[in-house]
């Protein structure tokens, strides 16, 4: 009888991870990597949702940590460059959700960067949008987004 029981409790334990395990493993660590010229008037830029790149997050607050780094840079160029990121959710016939902007830097030895934001709902629909950079430089980032820090 108790070896019954504890085999029942077992499986039912093994069917709700299975079940419910998806929902909670399924918002997390995401990786992220971009690559982008600069553009005449800064206007270099990388798009998110026309990349198909997207994350899932949850509620509540979230940090993108980059390595950013300036893979192209003109002859004599030695500092820093910025660009602005902004997090964005996508809405099916509506205007995209912004999330806020935040400034990221680049270094030809990388900048490390964090940029946080609060999030108000479950989707699998945010992405990033990143603009700036001027003519003559590439700009390579990689890193991780966090749901919930």
């Amino acid at each position: 009888m108790i070896r019954r029981k504890l085999i029942s409790g077992l499986v039912l334990l093994v069917i709700s991870l299975c079940v419910f395990g998806g929902t909670i493993w399924a918002y997390g660590d995401q990786s992220t990597y971009f690559l982008f010229n600069g553009a005449t008037g800064g206007h270099g830029e990388v798009d998110g949702s026309a990349n198909g790149k997207y994350y899932s997050l949850t509620p509540g607050n979230v940090r993108l940590d980059l390595v950013n780094t300036l893979t192209t840079v003109p002859s004599g160029f030695y500092g820093t460059k910025e660009c602005w990121i902004i997090l964005k959710r996508e809405i099916d016939w509506s205007i995209d959700q912004s999330y806020g902007t935040n400034t990221i830097y680049y270094s030809q030895n990388g900048y490390s960067t964090t940029s946080r934001w609060s999030v108000d709902t479950n989707s699998s629909k945010y992405y990033i949008y990143v603009s700036g950079g001027d003519p003559g430089f590439s700009y390579l980032s990689s890193g991780i987004m966090y749901d919930h820090y």
